[in-house]
C-alpha cells in the first residue's frame, strides 16, 4: 500500500515537471557573475572600541567593596583570612555561597553544598548538629566525595549560608 502511495507521488510530480510548471534552475554562468578585481578595503582598528563596548568581559571581575556588610543584595564578602578549619569551601564564580535547594522527585526537598576541600566528613558533622534543632528526626545526609558535595534533605540553605558566613567562608 504505501509503494503504490509512494508511486503516485512521483507519478505527480513528473506530471508537473512534463507540464513545465516549475522553471528550470538557471545555469551557474548565467546565475553567478564574477569579476576578476580585487575588492579594495582598508583596515581600521580606530572602530574596534565601539565593538569593544558590546562584547561581554572575558572573566568576572572582582567584586566591588562595600562600606558594610551584608549588601542590600544579602550578599557577604569572604574574609581576607581564610578560616584554620579541617575543610574549605570554595565560592563559586559569582563570588557566592555554593548551596542550592531542590526538589527531588515526589517533592522531597534537599539542600545541597558544593565545593567543599578537605575533611568533608568534618563539615558533615557539623552541619549534622547545625540542622539537628530545626528537624525532629536525626538529619538525613548524604557526603559525596567524588563531586566535592553533602546533600542534606530538607530546606535549610538559609541556615547553613549564615553559619558558613559566620565561619568566614
Amino acid at each position: 500500500m504505501r509503494m503504490q502511495q509512494v508511486f503516485r507521488v512521483c507519478n505527480s510530480c513528473r506530471h508537473i515537471l512534463q507540464r513545465k510548471l516549475i522553471q528550470p534552475l538557471p545555469q551557474v554562468s548565467q546565475a553567478l557573475s564574477y569579476t576578476t578585481e580585487p575588492t579594495r578595503y582598508t583596515v581600521s582598528y580606530e572602530d574596534f572600541k565601539y565593538v569593544q563596548d558590546m562584547l561581554p568581559p572575558s572573566r568576572i571581575p572582582e567584586p566591588p567593596t562595600h562600606g558594610s556588610y551584608p549588601t542590600p543584595s544579602g550578599w557577604v564578602a569572604p574574609s581576607e583570612k581564610a578560616p584554620d578549619l579541617p575543610y574549605f569551601i570554595s565560592r563559586t564564580k559569582f563570588h557566592v555561597l555554593p548551596i542550592v535547594e531542590k526538589e527531588k522527585p515526589r517533592d522531597q526537598p534537599v539542600t545541597v553544598v558544593f565545593y567543599i576541600d578537605g575533611d568533608i566528613w568534618a563539615l558533615e558533622k557539623e552541619l549534622k548538629e547545625l540542622i539537628r534543632p530545626y528537624v525532629e528526626f536525626d538529619p538525613a545526609t548524604r557526603v559525596h566525595e567524588v563531586t566535592r558535595s553533602i546533600t542534606l534533605k530538607g530546606h535549610h540553605a538559609e541556615v547553613i549560608e549564615k553559619f558558613l558566613y559566620a565561619k568566614g567562608f
